[in-house]
């Protein structure tokens, strides 16, 4: 679910926080070309195109090459693709779908089921414990035994609704929707269920039979998550082609001014264009997918043969995800999944989640609590273990400033 506004975005202003983002992205973004002039100085060293010494002195020609050198540079840097990362779309990771499953639908609605099973779209439904594909055994060994906690964890999926804006945000409540087979939680796990939306109050939580959303819980959605963010002010709305949420009476009835006068502008993707045109297809979903996958194998864990895939886990994840990814750091990165659909000309350099939080150079060391950190938080910059930053929950607490465990 995207949604596009036009003017202000309503809701509080982050212009504080982006302004030390934006000094955070100076920073980084000198010292990379400065590695980059680095490493551009070696390869011509070792083609034999330069000498390892300058001369004393420069003359004219030599800056005359300078400058021609310089502004070729800035012209590179203003045309260059600001995919800081290889996580772009790569041959290799067509398959690459253990965290999501695949779904197709029919074009015609009268066929349609009452599920949400977006058309010919790889709908991103995340698992209850998503894995790396990363060789298990060496090439030709005829048996490989994985210990698995729980087989369903992995064969069983949830879903998780987000909606970002052309304007970088992600909305304040990420759509939670688990799998329960009677369809409904019972008294007792919904009392569970509101303990955990009190503790997580970034999720709104709910079920169905298959854990995917229906047409009575996409009304939920939108009453839950999209309506407290819109209020009664106009907007677009981008959505795909699944019969079950394409009434415009519905939106109709559910947006409306002071005057009772409908403000939604409801745009459908259609039929086979969702995984070209969706900004959360394209290239926001792979960021969520990445953070998930992160957290539940983390290193941390793997040496301790423990798993973080219950259902409180699953809420916790999916609430920690929302946070570090509605930080404005991550504005620019979704803006760019707009520019990549091409329902947008705005394009900025920007840092991805491995950029911003699994930064090589910061995550090497061991602080006092004898643990190897895990992470830096997006919100306070502090650099965290695994238990400090997942197990205390400290993405539902920090504050600025913060320090990092050690």
């Amino acid at each position: 679910m995207e949604t596009g506004k036009s003017g202000s975005d309503p809701g509080p202003s982050h212009e504080s926080d982006q302004i030390e983002e934006d000094s955070i992205h100076r920073e980084v973004l000198k010292q990379q070309l400065k590695d980059a002039l680095v490493y551009f100085e070696s390869l011509l060293r070792n083609s034999n195109l330069i000498e390892a010494e300058p001369s004393s002195s420069l003359n004219e020609e030599t800056m005359v090459i300078g400058e021609e050198m310089f502004q070729n540079t800035l012209e590179m840097l203003a045309e260059k693709s600001l995919v800081l990362d290889e996580e772009l779309t790569d041959i290799n990771e067509i398959d690459d779908s253990s965290a999501y499953e695949e779904v197709e639908t029919s074009l015609i609605a009268n066929e349609s089921s009452d599920e949400y099973e977006p058309d010919e779209k790889k709908k991103k439904r995340c698992q209850y414990q998503s894995t790396f594909n990363r060789p298990l055994t060496e090439k030709g060994s005829k048996a490989v035994l994985v210990n698995r906690h729980d087989i369903n964890k992995v064969t069983h999926s949830y879903t998780a609704q987000y909606s970002i804006t052309m304007s970088g945000r992600v909305l304040p409540p990420v759509f939670v929707c688990l799998q329960e087979t009677t369809g409904t939680f019972g008294p007792r796990v919904q009392k569970t269920v509101n303990e955990y939306a009190k503790k997580y109050s970034n999720v709104v939580i709910t079920s169905s039979k298959s854990g995917k959303l229906t047409t009575g819980l996409y009304k939920d959605f939108l009453r839950n998550a999209l309506k407290p963010y819109v209020q009664n002010e106009k907007f677009l709305l981008l959505i795909d082609s699944w019969g079950g949420q394409t009434n415009p009476e519905l939106y109709d009835e559910m947006f409306q001014d002071d005057k009772k006068l409908p403000t939604c502008t409801m745009k459908i993707i259609p039929p086979k264009c969702t995984p070209l045109v969706q900004p959360c297809d394209i290239y926001f979903y792979r960021q969520v997918k990445n953070l998930i996958k992160r957290l539940q194998n983390c290193a941390f864990l793997i040496e301790r043969d423990r798993e973080i895939n219950s259902t409180e886990n699953c809420i916790k994840i999916q609430s920690i995800v929302h946070h570090m990814l509605s930080f404005p750091i991550f504005s620019d990165m979704i803006r760019f999944a707009w520019f990549t659909s091409n329902l947008t000309n705005d394009r900025k350099f920007f840092f991805n989640v491995n950029k911003v939080c699994f930064p090589t150079d910061t995550l090497r060391n061991k602080y006092s609590c004898k643990n190897a950190s895990f992470i830096r938080c997006t919100r306070c910059r502090a650099v965290l273990c695994f238990p400090c930053f997942h197990d205390n929950y400290h993405s539902g607490s920090c504050d600025i400033p913060a320090t990092s465990c050690h």
